[in-house]
């Protein structure tokens, strides 16, 4: 990989998260990988690429974290998440679990109860509201 593209992107500036698609648009173009030299980590920003990583969990294993720290070598500053930062099979148990309570089905199930909350949130505050005036 020495001889793929360098960029000084830094995805967590206030310019980049303003507006990433320029950034990402130039990621695409600088190459499959490319080093960002802000954090030395390698991005990548094309479909094909993002799928593979995605996808080949062997290779591109999440289970030492899924950010800019090394959760095998230093010490993390909050526990693993159980989904993004975790291998099958314990990825795939929680996974499961997850698709059960939060499939479409079940939150179509929750709308209701959610729209009638909101709507009593809603009543309250325009109460409250007429109530100052």
């Amino acid at each position: 990989m020495a001889d793929s593209p360098v960029s000084g992107l830094d995805p967590f500036s206030d310019t980049y998260l303003a507006d990433a698609h320029p950034a990402q648009e130039a990621l695409r173009e600088a190459g499959p990988v490319v080093r960002l030299t802000h954090y030395n980590v390698w991005a990548v920003a094309r479909y094909q690429e993002v799928y593979d990583v995605l996808s080949d969990w062997r290779t591109y294993s999440s289970g030492r974290g899924a950010g800019l720290s090394d959760l095998k070598k230093e010490k993390p500053w909050r526990l693993p998440s159980l989904v993004l930062e975790t291998d099958p099979p314990l990825h795939d148990r929680t996974r499961k679990v997850l698709n059960n309570v939060l499939s479409p089905a079940a939150m179509r199930g929750l709308r209701a109860s959610f729209a009638e909350a909101a709507d009593r949130l809603i009543d309250e505050l325009r109460n409250a509201a007429a109530s100052m005036q």
